[in-house]
C-alpha cells in the first residue's frame, strides 16, 4: 500500500511540476565538453576541451528561443614532423530553438536546432616565426537533451550537439574544417 500511495504521489508531483513551469523570460548557464575534430590539409586532429556557454532566452509554451554565446575553446596541435605546432580558439554566437517535447513529466525530452557564427583565432608557430590569423564563418548545429522542471522557475539540462563550423580560411587561403560533438549540463533560471 505504500509503494501505490508513494508512485501516485510521484506521479501528481511529476505532472504538478510540468503544468506550473513559467513562460517568459530566462537565463541559462551550462558547462560541458565539446570534442574538436579538425582537417587541415587531410591530417585529421581531435582534442577535447572545455565549454562555457552563456544564454539569455524567452519559453513560449513548447518553444524556446536563446540567444547563446560559448566561450573560448582552445585546441592546440602539434605536428612532430617539422617542429611546428597551431593552437586555436573559437566563440560562438548562436540563435538556438528548442522544442520541448509535450510529456506531462519532469523530466521533459527537447529538441534543438540553431544558426550563427564562430569566431576562430589561430596562431601557428614554427621554431623561428610565430603568424597569427583570423576568421569568423557561419555555423550551424543540431542536438537533443533532457530538461528536469526543479520547480516553476528553475530547470537542469542534460543534452548533446552536432556543431559544424564551417571552414575557417587562414594565410592566403589555407582553410581549416571545423567540426565538433559537444555535451552539456546545466540551469535555466525564468525571471
Amino acid at each position: 500500500m505504500k509503494q501505490i500511495v508513494l508512485i501516485l504521489g510521484l506521479m501528481m508531483l511529476a505532472g504538478q511540476a510540468s503544468a506550473a513551469l513559467k513562460n517568459g523570460p530566462y537565463m541559462a548557464l551550462r558547462a560541458g565538453a565539446t570534442h574538436l575534430m579538425t582537417t587541415a590539409d587531410k591530417m585529421k586532429e581531435n582534442d577535447t576541451v572545455f565549454a562555457g556557454i552563456t544564454a539569455l532566452g524567452i519559453r513560449l509554451k513548447s518553444v524556446r528561443f536563446e540567444a547563446e554565446w560559448t566561450s573560448n575553446t582552445r585546441a592546440h596541435i602539434k605536428d612532430t614532423t617539422t617542429s611546428s605546432s597551431t593552437k586555436y580558439s573559437t566563440q560562438r554566437y548562436m540563435f538556438q530553438t528548442y522544442y520541448d517535447l509535450p510529456f506531462r513529466s519532469v523530466i521533459r525530452p527537447y529538441l534543438n536546432a540553431g544558426i550563427g557564427a564562430t569566431y576562430t583565432d589561430l596562431a601557428y608557430k614554427t621554431r623561428r616565426t610565430e603568424e597569427t590569423d583570423s576568421d569568423t564563418t557561419f555555423t550551424w548545429n543540431v542536438g537533443a537533451g533532457l530538461g528536469l522542471n526543479i520547480t516553476k522557475r528553475i530547470s537542469f539540462d542534460l543534452g548533446y550537439r552536432y556543431i559544424d563550423s564551417g571552414k575557417p580560411q587562414f594565410f592566403d587561403g589555407e582553410s581549416i574544417k571545423l567540426r565538433a560533438h559537444e555535451g552539456y549540463a546545466g540551469a535555466r533560471f525564468n525571471f
